[in-house]
């Protein structure tokens, strides 16, 4: 008889065991969502909070997005933010905006949402051109 659990059990027993301690696979209650539609040499960003519950909230937004570039000192940001009303079951966009696609910039998009002053939702993209 042998007292020690061989190493192919080891990782079943992890890949069955530890989901149940994670998620439960039910989405969150409030969702940030960055969405980009590119249109010749823009990219078009917009920010969506999704309510996944039957409760409506008063909520605060704040979208930003940064861009940069390695090969020269030339930088931009903009920051949008807001109040804003969240129905239940519901779907809103609460800001957009536009970049340039230039070549060789970084650039960097967060969305929070916030309940009170507690971050409740978040979403955030970092790309380069």
């Amino acid at each position: 008889m042998k007292d020690f659990i061989n190493i192919p059990t080891l990782f079943l027993m992890l890949f069955c065991v530890c989901p149940a301690f994670g998620q439960d696979g039910k989405k969150n209650n409030i969702e940030a969502k960055i969405n980009l539609e590119t249109k010749d040499r823009l990219l078009n960003i917009s920010g969506q909070a999704i309510n996944n519950t039957s409760q409506a909230y008063q909520l605060r937004y704040e979208l930003s997005v940064i861009t940069g570039n390695e090969n020269n000192s030339n930088s931009s940001q903009n920051k949008q933010s807001g109040s804003f009303t969240l129905p239940a079951s519901d779907t809103t966009i609460l800001s957009k905006t536009s970049i340039s696609k230039n070549p060789g910039n970084n650039t960097i998009i967060q969305l929070d949402i916030f309940n009170n002053d507690k971050v409740v939702a978040r979403d955030s993209l970092n790309f380069q051109f």
